[in-house]
């Protein structure tokens, strides 16, 4: 006597069941793949990739320079504010000025003495 397996409804439910661990299993180990490739393709070669929709600008530049140098002392105009001629747009600490021209009042003071003093000397 031989003995057949009769496939009962519990043993083709348990069949189901492992299949379907089975390709739920190969499913998500593709979609890990795929994410994984997905990462490494962003890491290589689009992390450094900068994109806008439609991104533009349009302005005058002008280049803006002081006659003096000094120290900025206060900024009277923003970024992307409308600023027309005469428009005073930074003023410069005065301090170093004042102790310049301090200096050259003593310095034309002293000249003056040894203008006279010299003055003196001839007569």
């Amino acid at each position: 006597m031989t003995k057949t397996a009769i496939e009962t409804p519990s043993n083709k439910s348990v069949s189901n069941k492992t299949n379907r661990k089975k390709g739920l299993s190969i499913f998500i180990l593709l979609l890990l793949i795929i994410g994984i490739a997905c990462a490494l393709y962003w890491f290589f070669f689009l992390k450094d990739f900068e994109e806008t929709e439609d991104a533009y600008v349009g302005g005058n530049q002008v280049m803006v320079s002081s006659q003096v140098a000094g120290n900025v002392a206060k900024i009277n105009a923003d970024n992307m504010d409308k600023v027309h001629a005469g428009n005073i747009l930074v003023e410069l600490d005065d301090t170093n000025a004042k102790l310049s021209f301090e200096q050259a009042k003593s310095n034309l003071a002293n000249a003056v003495r040894q203008v006279e003093q010299l003055g003196f000397t001839v007569q």
